[in-house]
């Protein structure tokens, strides 16, 4: 596997401290700059790219993660509730709304009953082709390297766990700035690397998984947000609820194999499996930021 060593993201130093020698990312830094937690030496730019457009997934690898997120939809779609009755807040006009890494559409579903106009832009052909057939969604394959937008387009763009995945999140914010109008609102949510349990678990926090490269903290986000014309409104952590049996299978992914695989088996027999639990660890972040400037 192709390597590469990176400078700072968000302020272009190369000056930084190891936090973690070994993660399933790599190692993992920060910025003695700006304070910016990255994966340094990570995989190559051109690599995360075929990551994120998933040119190195065979479609019959993506099949299988298609069925779990399907089954989970009572509880996804509950949790995007809860973001967009949040959202709401901040843009009661509703108004064109852009949901970049929107996956299979679950999201832009709701959001679309709740008034918005909303169009979908996702990497992976398979989502797409769900989002489209499925839920007559519009959803655009592609990222904002290969889909040209108009300029000052859209009310609200929304990144749900997609920031941390891409190789340059600078330039990401760079480019909705051009595409958002002049007040619009962004949201992003990403894993919070401001927390108890990072210094409890260490390498083995949870967040740290192979294709995530960037961990920010609320600092770090509103120092990226205010670099790119943007004024943060609003940022806190946020929960999600899960059933008992995806619970069992991040514990099992995670934690101990052994115990998730008793906990799926006893929720099973007792028909808990399906019954579900609300949790806010406090380690992912939400952010409403306005648009203030073009750049």
């Amino acid at each position: 596997m192709k390597i590469e060593k990176v400078k700072c993201n968000l302020c272009g130093q190369d000056n930084f401290k190891i936090l973690f020698k070994d993660t399933p990312p790599g190692r993992i830094v920060q910025c003695k700059n700006c304070g910016l937690v990255y994966a340094n030496p990570r995989k190559t730019k051109a690599l995360i790219e075929k990551i994120v457009t998933k040119k190195e997934e065979p479609r019959e690898v993506e099949k299988k993660w298609l069925p779990e997120y399907i089954r989970e939809k009572k509880w996804i779609q509950r949790n995007f509730d809860v973001r967009l009755k949040l959202l709401l807040k901040f843009a009661p006009k509703r108004g064109k709304l852009l949901d970049i890494g929107s996956h299979l559409g679950f999201f832009l579903e709701l959001a679309l009953r709740r008034g918005f106009d909303v169009v979908g832009l996702e990497p992976s052909e398979m989502a797409v082709e769900y989002a489209i057939k499925k839920l007559g969604i519009e959803t655009k394959i592609g990222t904002l390297d290969s889909i040209k937008f108009p300029q000052d387009h859209f009310d609200v763009v929304t990144l749900f766990h997609t920031i941390e995945h891409l190789p340059d999140p600078s330039k990401i914010v760079y480019q909705i700035n051009q595409i958002i109008r002049p007040g619009g609102i962004l949201v992003i949510e990403t894993p919070n690397i401001k927390n108890v349990w990072v210094k409890i678990f260490r390498r083995k926090w949870r967040q740290f998984l192979p294709n995530h490269f960037y961990f920010f903290s609320r600092e770090t986000l509103s120092k990226l947000l205010e670099k790119n014309g943007f004024k943060v409104l609003d940022t806190r952590t946020i929960g999600k609820s899960l059933s008992l049996d995806l619970l069992a299978i991040r514990i099992e992914e995670h934690v101990s194999r052994t115990l998730g695989f008793v906990l799926r088996k006893i929720f099973k027999f007792l028909f808990l499996d399906k019954l579900a639990i609300t949790l806010n660890l406090g380690d992912i972040i939400i952010v409403h930021a306005k648009k203030v400037r073009s750049i």
